[in-house]
């Protein structure tokens, strides 16, 4: 596939994608919040009326919870989605997660190659089993494109930039095993002093290059690699200054722009490991305005961008929109975004992660619920005794606030629960039992 069969692709994918999330039966399950459901002015969307009744039911054909037995649905094979125990599912709801398991994006791990694998049993000075894995893919797979690349220009890449680095993990690998030139881009000084940390453990010599870097060499090493690492506010703007002035600054050879002695643009690599919220897009702009430029006016020149975009509920106001043309485009709210980090096929990984997956369930439930009780008329809302040697000392503390995080033992049964919140709240709503937790939706 080439690069614009690839791109009409994506454009097709997106544009189905948007058209999912604006149907109406799927809009309204976006635009209204559990907490809304207890509400006495929430009035029953039409689109939920074929499946409501069953999802505040036990299912008589499966032992599971509605939502588990749904996601399990989802979860399913082609052939064993004719299963008995996925009789009582409401066609409607199995139509939806049809489309949307149709829609998703392809998760499967990229190949790399064999002879990179993650370092087991050496120094990670610090790193976590996961970001250790997630490093090592990185670099297995920032050389395997970079090895491609290659074949097709002869001007090498060795510079790198980490975008977000963090404590600089991703740019010491860089620079230790691919021996690349990395400037480590973060805003957080807490970060640059652990990166620093890192970089001369007390008592610990640098860790010669591993096994990975001798296998994923793109040529035989005439080089050794350095680390800068620079601290600043990220934007598409002070990424291309910082760059620039990187590059400026430790490549002497680069000659005047527009001189008869100006150098070719050097080739670059981006890179971001966790590139939270809008700095994704920063990068792409940024990217996307130095490929403009022509040699005469660029110092540099992106060679290849690898970009791992996270945390999706941070994307600033402006960006939170789905665009297909001028006309058509999905605003996304902050739900569309909190769900958006959800990935349902790991929820059952393991028995210990569905245990995590039905507490998270239970905790969005039992506040919807506490919000209905919270705006019955008919409970006593009076303060409780505040102790003041509390936090918020003698200070009454509305029942409007927001609830907080909760320990997760306030989640084991109702009473526990109730306890818990109005104590948190600083109110008395006289309730107890399943039997009131049940009846709050009738």
């Amino acid at each position: 596939m080439d690069h614009r069969e690839s791109t009409d692709q994506d454009a097709d994918n997106l544009a189905h994608i948007v058209a999912f999330l604006q149907r109406k039966d799927v809009e309204t399950c976006f635009a209204i919040h559990p907490n809304r459901l207890a509400s006495a002015d929430f009035v029953l969307p039409s689109d939920w009326s074929a499946w409501w009744g069953w999802a505040g039911s036990i299912g008589q054909e499966s032992k599971d919870e509605p939502w588990l037995n749904l996601w399990r649905y989802s979860v399913a094979s082609l052939e064993e989605k004719d299963l008995p125990h996925f009789l009582s599912i409401p066609q409607e709801l199995k139509t939806l997660v049809d489309i949307a398991r149709q829609l998703q994006l392809p998760r499967s791990m990229i190949h790399t190659d064999d002879t990179i694998k993650a370092r087991r049993g050496g120094n990670s000075n610090g790193m976590s089993p996961k970001k250790e894995h997630e490093v090592e893919r990185m670099v297995a797979f920032i050389s395997e494109r970079l090895r491609e690349s290659s074949n097709v220009s002869s001007k090498l890449v060795h510079r790198a930039i980490d975008i977000g680095a963090g404590q600089a993990y991703l740019s010491r690998a860089l620079r230790d095993r691919l021996h690349f030139d990395v400037l480590a881009l973060d805003w957080s000084d807490v970060q640059y002093r652990g990166a620093v940390k890192k970089e001369n453990p007390k008592g610990r010599k640098r860790t010669a290059p591993s096994t990975l870097a001798a296998s994923a060499e793109l040529l035989p090493v005439h080089r050794n690699g350095s680390l800068d690492y620079k601290t600043v506010d990220i934007n598409s703007t002070t990424l291309l200054r910082a760059t620039t002035d990187w590059l400026e600054s430790t490549n002497s050879d680069l000659g005047p722009r527009g001189g008869a002695e100006q150098q070719a643009s050097l080739p670059v690599l981006l890179v971001a490991l966790h590139a939270c919220g809008s700095l994704t897009l920063d990068i792409f702009r940024a990217l996307t305005q130095q490929l403009k430029l022509n040699s005469a006016q660029s110092v540099w020149t992106p060679r290849l961008a690898v970009i791992v975009g996270c945390c999706y509920n941070m994307l600033r106001p402006e960006d939170r929109v789905l665009q297909i043309d001028r006309s058509n485009g999905l605003v996304l709210t902050a739900n569309h975004l909190q769900l958006a980090a959800q990935t349902p096929d790991h929820w059952g990984l393991t028995a210990h992660k569905l245990l995590e997956t039905s507490l998270a369930i239970r905790k969005v439930a039992w506040r919807g619920l506490l919000e209905g009780l919270l705006l019955r008329p008919d409970h006593d809302h009076s303060p409780l005794p505040v102790d003041p040697k509390c936090e918020g000392g003698s200070q009454f503390r509305d029942a409007s606030r927001r609830l907080g995080r909760l320990n997760d033992a306030a989640y084991a049964d109702w009473d526990k629960f109730l306890a818990a919140a109005q104590q948190k709240l600083g109110v008395h709503l006289g309730v107890s039992g399943t039997n009131e937790r049940d009846a709050v939706l009738a």
